[in-house]
Parts: C-alpha cells; sequence; structure tokens
C-alpha cells in the first residue's frame, strides 16, 4: 500500500508541476553506518548485499542483505572476529559472497550465517578490491602495516587459479619505489595484465604489468594533474579502460584504449565532487555507466563513457559505492555516509525527460531487441502494466535455454535487460539466430534476433 501511495503522489504531483527532481528515490536500510560498497547480485537482480561501519569505531561493521532489489533490508549476524571496516562486496547469490577489508578477505557460503578467511596476514592489513580476470585468475590489492616496524607498504595478491576452493593468493614484489603507494583500485584483463590505479597525485600514477606481476611500470598521467583514481572497470573485447576520480569539489573521468599505457580525459568538471566508485551491468564498460562520488555527485553515460551527464541526487551526503542490475540499463543502487541509500529503476532521468513517468503501459508488451543483427550486446526491452517477477529466457533454435535471467523483480513502466552473448556458463556463443521469451505471472512473449560475429 505504502508503495501505491508513493507511486500516486509521484504521479499527480508529476502531471501538475512537471518537476525536474532526478528520479532518485531515498531508501532505508535502517542504520547511521557508514556504506562503503554495495553490490546486486549477477545471477538475480532482487539480491544487493551492502556493507557498512561504525564511524565512531569502524570495529563495528555489518553486511546489509536485501532480496527485493534494495526495497527492504535485514542485517546479518557479525563478521569474524579480527575483520572490520569492510571496504568492497561482492555477491554471487543469496548464499555466496566476499568482502574485503581490515583483517583480509572473508567469504560465506551460507548468506553471511558463517564466514571464514580467504586471505589474513600476520600483518595488519586492508584489503581494498578484488578482480576476477576472465581466465579465472584473481588478484587483490591492500595496504599492509608491520605490527612489528610499523611500515606501511603497497599490498598486490594474485592466484593463477579462481575456480571455488581453488584460490590460493600469494603477494607480488613490487618494486621498493612504489611500497608507500595507496593502491585504490584494480583492472584486470587476464591472468597476465593487471592496471592498478593509486592515490598518487600530482602527478596521477597508475601501475601496470603484463607479465603476471612479476614487473610492473609506473605511467604517468600529465593530462589528468592532482587528480585521485579511485576506481576503473574495462572491456572485455578490447583494451579500454575507464577511471573515475578527481579532487576536492572537481568530478574526473578518464579514459585509456590501449590497457592502461596511455590516457585522455572524458570528463572533467568543477560543479561536482571527487567520484569515488564506477557501476555498469556486467562489471566491465558498457553504453550504460553510473559513476557517484562526494557531495551526492551522479553522473551517467549511455554512450560508453564518451558523454557524461550529471544527475540530481537530491543529497549533499557523500556517496562511496554504486551497483547496476546486471542485466538492466535502468536500474541501480548507490550507497553513502550516513545510512545513505538511493536507488533507480528508470534510469535516474527527470520526470520531464522520461517518457514513461506518469504513464502506466496497458498491457504487457515485448519489444524488438536493439542492435538487431549484434555483435556482442543487445537490448531487450519490455512494458509492464504491473510489478512482479520477470523470467527471461534466451534459446537457441533448437529451443535449448542459453541464457536464464530469472526471478527479477520489476516495477510498472519500460524495463531493458542487456544480453552479451554469453549462456549461463560465461561463455561466449556462436553466430546465428536466438529467440528471447518473456514471462510474467504466467503470459510468454517471444521474439527472434541474430548474432553476428
Amino acid at each position: 500500500m505504502k508503495k501505491l501511495l508513493t507511486f500516486l503522489v509521484m504521479l499527480i504531483f508529476g502531471l501538475t508541476s512537471n518537476p525536474l527532481h532526478a528520479q532518485w528515490f531515498p531508501g532505508s536500510i535502517g542504520t547511521t553506518y557508514n556504506l562503503s560498497a554495495v553490490c546486486i547480485s549477477e545471477d538475480n537482480s532482487s539480491i544487493v548485499w551492502a556493507v557498512g561501519y561504525d564511524p565512531s569505531n569502524f570495529m563495528n561493521s555489518t553486511l546489509f542483505k536485501s532480496s527485493d532489489n534494495g526495497l527492504t533490508w535485514t542485517t546479518s549476524s557479525g563478521f569474524p572476529f579480527g575483520f572490520a571496516n569492510p571496504t568492497s562486496v561482492y555477491v554471487m547469490d543469496s548464499d555466496n559472497g566476499l568482502v574485503c577489508g581490515v583483517g583480509g578477505i572473508i567469504s560465506t557460503t551460507n548468506g553471511g550465517s558463517n564466514w571464514g578467511y580467504l586471505y589474513t596476514s600476520s600483518d595488519t592489513i586492508i584489503i581494498w578490491n578484488i578482480a576476477i580476470g576472465p581466465l579465472g585468475s584473481f588478484w587483490a590489492i591492500g595496504n599492509k602495516v608491520s605490527i612489528s616496524t610499523g611500515i606501511g607498504e603497497a599490498l598486490v595478491l594474485r592466484s593463477a587459479i579462481a575456480s571455488p576452493g581453488s584460490v590460493n593468493l600469494k603477494k607480488m614484489n613490487l618494486p621498493s619505489q612504489y611500497s608507500n603507494y595507496q593502491l585504490t583500485s584494480l583492472c584486470v584483463k587476464d591472468s597476465n595484465n593487471c592496471i592498478i590505479s593509486t592515490s598518487t597525485h600530482n602527478p596521477t600514477t597508475m601501475l601496470k604489468t603484463t607479465d603476471g606481476g612479476i614487473i610492473w611500470t609506473e605511467i604517468t598521467l600529465q593530462i589528468s594533474l592532482d587528480r585521485d583514481i579511485w576506481a576503473l572497470v574495462g572491456d572485455d573485447y578490447n583494451n579500454d579502460i575507464m577511471g573515475v576520480g578527481g579532487a576536492n569539489g572537481i568530478s574526473t573521468v578518464i579514459h585509456s584504449s590501449d590497457l592502461g599505457s596511455t590516457w585522455n580525459i572524458a570528463y572533467d568538471s568543477l560543479n561536482g565532487g571527487r567520484l569515488k566508485s564506477i557501476g555498469s551491468p556486467f562489471g566491465y564498460i558498457t553504453d550504460t555507466m553510473y559513476a557517484v562520488g562526494s557531495n551526492g555527485t551522479i553522473v551517467k553515460t549511455t554512450d560508453r563513457g564518451v558523454t557524461w551527464t550529471p544527475q540530481n541526487s537530491g543529497i549533499t551526503i557523500d556517496l562511496n559505492s554504486v551497483s547496476m542490475a546486471h542485466h538492466s540499463s535502468k536500474t541501480a543502487i548507490a550507497v553513502g555516509d550516513n545510512g545513505t541509500n538511493l536507488r533507480t529503476t528508470n534510469g535516474g532521468v527527470t520526470s520531464s525527460d522520461n517518457e514513461y513517468f506518469g504513464t502506466q503501459p496497458n498491457t504487457f508488451t515485448l519489444l524488438q531487441n536493439y542492435p538487431n543483427p549484434f555483435n556482442p550486446t543487445t537490448m531487450i526491452r519490455f512494458d509492464l502494466p504491473s510489478s512482479g517477477l520477470v523470467n527471461l529466457q534466451i534459446l537457441d533454435v533448437a529451443g535449448r535455454i542459453v541464457r536464464s535471467f530469472q526471478f527479477l523483480h520489476e516495477e510498472i513502466g519500460s524495463h531493458e535487460i542487456l544480453w552479451d552473448a554469453k549462456n549461463n556458463n560465461g561463455i561466449p556463443v556462436s553466430s546465428g539466430t536466438y529467440f528471447y521469451r518473456a514471462t510474467i505471472n504466467g503470459t510468454s512473449l517471444a521474439k527472434k534476433m541474430l548474432l553476428l560475429r
């Protein structure tokens, strides 16, 4: 009933006053903790995990979980002894996930009821981020402080195998001149190629390896002097990398087309805040991406990062992380300090720009995918006259299920799901004719599409 009343109020307000407020709606996780990271599950977009800590005592930290795409939240049991100040979270499904932070990397196989260390150390360490390469390699970055000497040191970890139960993270030897760098994010192309951003600025600096971490090269970005880079995202199909960051009151996005060797500025605005996180539907560069940061800053691209447009978050609180539904270009969740939680299901557009705002579809409609033919990604759009659980399947010409997007909780309106021409095991499929079928409340619709590699 509350959701219905909210929708009616927004509908009446939109029809009478044509407001220009962006469609990022605040939610309540039920905490005043600083929320440092959020992740929407790839297998089921209804499942969302977020992590946070008590700003007055970072040793008090918690996992927050949602099973309805961020509408309502519950709190899990505590993290294991010695773990605190979570910095990033990765959720695979309702049971399996990873969290990084002070103490190392922890994992759960029962939804956070119990945790075990995937990596820890006798030193005091903080793991900032992890990345899993397309060929199975597992990388992690952080910093450590020796208990005996109190000396800080940059930390890079790598496991050649990342299959379940086979992760064996080993420390990479960085040259001594990089030991005092604070590492911020990483982008992994495969088991050999890794690019790491740092908070070292004036000039902005990155580290790169092409041989699995044996030799490292320092890359200096003269184009963006005095800019920290806090998050990176790469591409499965080419050598593109996007980085987001900035400085006090400045939002910056940089781009490389040669795997981090050279960079150019894609966006640099004096009217925002330092960007801290970048999100895309599949975790790599796609047409639609969001970046969030300090002072409630949100920027969005719909052309693979060529241009970026600020969006009105309605807040000035720092946003620390953003995650997109893995198969939707319009659904995203952002979290920040003091329990801040923002959510959009229409791409964050203003009411005056949203052709669907205030117009409820009368029928369940499945539209033709675009582009078609395509290679390798295509967008599938459907209109819903009522909210519900959507089951979208990709089938081959023999009727066999190639890819399933099940139990996506979608609301009234128009929705998009991005398919990257991979099967349920993450393996690219071959060229040919495919069918896509959407089902909601017992009603199914299907259309044909053509993949040309």
